[in-house]
């Protein structure tokens, strides 16, 4: 069962070891990772705009096989009411 993390207090400290065990994994068999998130679109929207942040997010999702989405905040389609 998948949970929301938003913050570090959201896990335990053995699920935290665990997210450490599959990075390490993953740097060092990237290739065994290419479609970890196929299928998977990730959906960004930053407090405060931050190029590289955004940047690092997209090229991360892309070499696990998935899709990012950027959002500005200023858009005129988040408005109350509209689902994403």
């Amino acid at each position: 069962m998948y949970s929301d993390f938003i913050s570090i207090h959201d896990i335990s400290q053995y699920e935290f070891q665990e997210i450490l065990d599959v990075a390490r994994k993953a740097k060092e068999a990237p290739k065994r990772f290419r479609s970890a998130l196929k299928d998977k679109t990730l959906a960004m929207i930053f407090q405060k705009p931050s190029l590289r942040t955004r940047m690092t997010f997209e090229v991360g999702m892309l070499q696990l096989g998935g899709h990012a989405v950027y959002l500005s905040p200023g858009r005129p389609d988040r408005r109350p009411g509209v689902l994403l």
